[in-house]
């Protein structure tokens, strides 16, 4: 269906996020047990499809989005939204997955072009294109227990 959830994320509030293929993304509510579409303040018009492909949370009360038309920041508390622009081509950077590392560092795969980091000490952006891999989409992350991180890509390579 239209509410066909692809990704699930917990906040440090307990709360249970969900991204869906289609509405974007939701919030389970406990007392009715059901997801609820949320439909937030943005200073952009939303596509008819907004795919919520991954969730993770910056920071106490503010979620970062991966979506089919790149990535967004969202505020909880004053249900705002805001796009994220990673490159000069607004709108066109289909993100797939994010990782918050150790440091507050912000990894954000790409779903054709590699992936970025966003540094919290510079403030700048950093694109990586994957050259020696099969795929040039960043679908994956992890960090191991030395802070280093680890790059997935979807047809093979790490």
């Amino acid at each position: 269906g239209r509410n066909h959830v692809i990704t699930l994320a917990e906040d440090s509030d307990g709360r249970i996020w969900a991204g869906t293929w289609y509405n974007g993304f939701a919030l389970y509510d406990i007392r009715s047990d059901k997801f609820r579409i949320i439909t937030p303040k943005s200073e952009i018009q939303l596509p008819s499809v907004f795919r919520v492909r991954h969730i993770t949370e910056e920071k106490n009360g503010v979620l970062l989005l991966c979506s089919n038309i790149g990535l967004f920041r969202y505020e909880v508390a004053s249900n705002r939204l805001s796009f994220v622009p990673l490159s000069d081509n607004l709108f066109t950077e289909s993100t797939y997955t994010i990782c918050v590392d150790r440091e507050r560092g912000i990894w954000i795969g790409t779903y054709y072009n590699g992936f970025y980091y966003i540094s919290p000490k510079l403030r700048g952006i950093d694109r990586h294109l994957m050259e020696n891999v099969n795929s040039r989409g960043a679908t994956a992350f992890c960090e191991n227990e030395d802070g280093k991180i680890w790059v997935g890509s979807e047809n093979g390579g790490v």
